[in-house]
């Protein structure tokens, strides 16, 4: 039997960062949290992979090679338009003036790398309205 929706109470998550050891922490916490992660050190391969409406959560990071998070953001919202996606970053992140390229980004679409597992699964499953996560 494959297993292609999630649970109701957990969403799939794609994971996008250069940064290895990011990759494998935040994929193994996650997990371990009940969700589906799948997770990539680099843009290229995992826009290759990225199939529209597999993914309830898109977590991408900002500055990369080739592919930054922004472009990351601009061609998945081409092929889907309601998956939920976050940023993150290691640098502070004003917010607008990244209002001007997207106003239509919801406030809580920045994290930062400090976050905590508990803190990114209950950001990852509160409603759109809540404020950035630090």
């Amino acid at each position: 039997m494959t297993r292609d929706i999630m649970p109701m109470d957990k969403p799939s998550i794609l994971l996008i960062d250069d940064e290895n050891d990011i990759v494998v922490t935040l994929k193994k916490g996650l997990e371990l949290k009940g969700f589906e992660v799948d997770a990539f050190d680099a843009s290229p391969q995992a826009l290759q992979q990225f199939k529209p409406y597999r993914y309830d959560v898109v977590i991408t990071e900002i500055h990369m090679p080739i592919l930054n998070g922004f472009e990351v953001y601009k061609l998945i919202r081409k092929q889907d338009e309601k998956v939920r996606i976050f940023f993150m970053t290691a640098f502070e992140v004003i917010e607008q003036e990244v209002k001007l390229a997207f106003p239509n980004l919801p406030p809580n679409s920045f994290i930062t790398k400090t976050i905590t597992i508990e803190k990114l699964v209950a950001l990852i499953e509160s409603p759109r309205e809540v404020t950035q996560a630090r």
